[in-house]
């Protein structure tokens, strides 16, 4: 009876594809056609589709395939093939081939050129017209990406930010050519801002300063009578990045220059544009991983964060929160302490944990057990997008293993003074967002969501400073640390992987309430347990 049913469904939904097919194909002659006028044609272009979870962007392909018949029609695809062929792939599990699959969908490809910078003034001179000085349009030429969006929206955010300079009275010693270069090394350069104005002001006039001896002493082919500056440690990984130095050198004129200024006349700068929209954290470019590899995002080295959590948090929890007098009495805090500044070098982790779709890949190719709750050795269509559960930390160790041996990357478990600090940075913040809890901003209890949701969709206003997506709430994540008291140092046998004990997890669960979603809250359980509330993402040092 079932299947009769099932069969039942099926016919009427393909009655209603023909239907539909047919009642399309009107529409557009009704349209197109017309006696007192030449034949015309629909061009629809569908943009950003790399950009759809996996199982969705499959979804909009096969949608597609129903219209391309459609005479007069011409279908325009916007989209990262890489990225479509994963999410093939995923889908199909190796039933077919990727790249055959898209080969009988698209008919005409073409790769867009990159944008070269005679063409990117002009497209700077046609948004912003009247900019307040004529040496800005080189600023952006030079030292913005090539995403037309980007650009246009950096420089609406330039415009404003100078508009407040003039009419609140702050242009006293900002330039617009200096400013322009804030907004866009902010942009373009988001790791050496957060470097510059989190640890140390003058850091951005030593760096120049450094640039311009060199490009002194290379015109001059020797010795330019210069002695060429030591840079500080924490700006020596950006001495070789050519357009942060053609940017810094660009203009020689007092009033395009850092070097000279002193600590607080850095500072006007960095206090102008830190409120704006929050930046935008690196992402490991498309061309550089893998199409099974997750998105990453760069969390620097820019000093020591405050790992866990101090005494005087906990006094103002105390004023602040109801739950905290509880905690406070069952020593729970304790967990957490004490709190001391950890040193962390710079790393990549996972944007988002890692999904159903992203496990499936490594179900797949190693056979490996799939989570309870999937049918077979293929995740819910529904879950695709959610983070994977039901997973032990053997099982994210070993996914990792094989992530790392696959893209040639040593991919692993983050240690939980990573994890931390890609989750509050360091400004020791309570929540990845600030200090204020807000229900809204991550999938925990008061929510009331009962199970997981899409990866990133409390990304607005509930990512961390680095852009993590997920840091609080959704699943308990996995870290390769063993649980061992505070302080915390990486010596000791903490990050023995070969070690026995109950391994560190973090960040809390769609099941958590508020105190458990902190960034500093440390949970554990045993390497063998599944549980529908753990997941993990991943982590990987540049270089390895």
């Amino acid at each position: 009876a079932f299947r009769r049913e099932e069969m039942v469904h099926y016919q009427a939904r393909l009655r209603s594809i023909e239907q539909f097919q047919y009642n399309f194909g009107r529409l557009v002659d009704v349209l197109l056609r017309r006696e007192d006028q030449p034949a015309r044609k629909l061009v629809v272009f569908v943009d950003d589709l790399d950009r759809c979870m996996p199982e969705k962007a499959v979804q909009v392909l096969e949608a597609l395939k129903l219209f391309l018949d459609a005479e007069g029609c011409i279908f325009v695809l916007g989209l990262d093939r890489d990225a479509i062929e994963a999410a093939v792939q995923t889908r199909y599990r190796g039933e077919l081939k990727a790249h055959e699959y898209l080969d009988k969908i698209i008919q005409l490809p073409f790769i867009l050129p990159p944008i070269e910078k005679a063409q990117m003034e002009a497209f700077v001179r046609l948004v912003a017209p009247e900019l307040p000085d004529e040496r800005c349009i080189q600023v952006f030429a030079l030292g913005l990406s090539e995403n037309p969006r980007k650009v246009k929206r950096t420089i609406y955010t330039y415009l404003m930010l100078w508009q407040i300079t003039q009419h609140r009275k702050l242009g006293h010693g900002i330039t617009a050519v200096r400013l322009a270069k804030v907004v866009a090394i902010r942009e373009a350069h988001p790791e050496f801002y957060e470097t510059v104005f989190r640890n140390k002001f003058t850091y951005l006039g030593d760096l120049e300063r450094y640039f311009r001896v060199e490009g002194r002493a290379g015109r001059m082919e020797g010795d330019s009578g210069d002695e060429k500056p030591d840079l500080p440690e924490p700006l020596k990984k950006y001495q070789s990045q050519d357009n942060l130095k053609e940017l810094l050198r660009l203009f020689d004129d007092e009033d395009a220059c850092f070097e000279t200024l002193t600590r607080d006349e850095i500072k006007a700068y960095h206090m102008l544009t830190k409120s704006v929209a929050p930046i935008e954290a690196p992402a490991v470019s498309r061309t550089s991983r893998l199409p099974i590899e997750p998105e990453m995002v760069s969390v620097p080295d820019d000093g020591p964060f405050p790992m866990g959590t101090t005494e005087e948090q906990v006094q103002d929890m105390l004023k602040h929160f109801d739950w905290a007098k509880e905690f406070q009495e069952k020593g729970y805090f304790n967990r957490e302490q004490p709190a001391g500044p950890i040193a962390v070098a710079l790393f990549q982790i996972g944007r988002y944990p890692v999904t159903n779709a992203e496990y499936a890949a490594f179900v797949t190719a190693r056979r490996h057990q799939p989570p309870a709750h999937w049918r077979g050795d293929r995740p819910p269509d529904e879950l695709v997008d959610h983070p994977v559960v039901n997973v032990s930390w053997n099982d994210a160790t070993a996914y990792a293993a094989w992530l790392a041996e696959r893209a040639g990357k040593a991919y692993r478990l983050p240690t939980e003074a990573e994890w931390e600090k890609a989750a509050r940075g360091t400004d020791g913040r309570i929540y990845p967002w600030g200090d204020g809890w807000d229900a809204k901003r991550a999938n925990t209890a008061e929510g009331g969501s009962g199970g997981t949701t899409p990866v990133g969709q409390y990304s607005k206003g509930g990512d961390s400073p680095y852009g993590c997506a997920d840091m609080s709430g959704n699943v308990w994540e996995w870290t390769s640390s063993l649980y061992k008291p505070y302080p915390y140092s990486s010596d000791h046998g903490r990050e023995d992987l070969k070690a026995e004990g109950a391994r560190v997890l973090r960040g809390g669960s769609f099941d958590s309430y508020e105190r458990g979603a902190r960034c500093a809250v440390r949970g554990s359980g045993n390497p063998n347990d599944r549980s529908g509330y753990y997941g993990f993402r991943v982590v990987v040092s540049p270089g390895l």
